[in-house]
């Protein structure tokens, strides 16, 4: 995911509101002195931080999701291995 930062003054609420139709992280400040918008301005790269902090956990978790299907799926294969009396059979038989 790429990163770009646009800096509007005064844009247009209906501009606003068709790019966060979309799929991008879109962040507002409304402020007139350059130490409030430096501090949307941070606020904002923290919400980042956070979403990707967010974004790597949700990853992780879903990989540890997957992982345990596999396992669960393989002891159910084993299982039902054991359980077929046609495998039984034919091994009682070789013996």
């Amino acid at each position: 995911m790429s990163e770009i930062t646009i800096v509007l003054y005064a844009p247009p609420d209906a501009f606003l509101d068709a790019i966060r139709d979309k799929d991008y992280f879109v962040t507002t400040s409304y402020g007139n002195s350059i130490e409030q918008r430096d501090a949307a301005h941070r606020r904002e790269i923290a919400l980042r931080d956070e979403l990707d902090l967010l974004k790597v956990r949700h990853s992780k978790a879903l990989a540890r999701e997957e992982a345990l299907e596999k396992e669960i799926d393989a002891v159910r294969i084993q299982g039902l291995c054991n359980q077929s009396p046609s495998l039984n059979t034919k091994q009682d038989a070789t013996q």
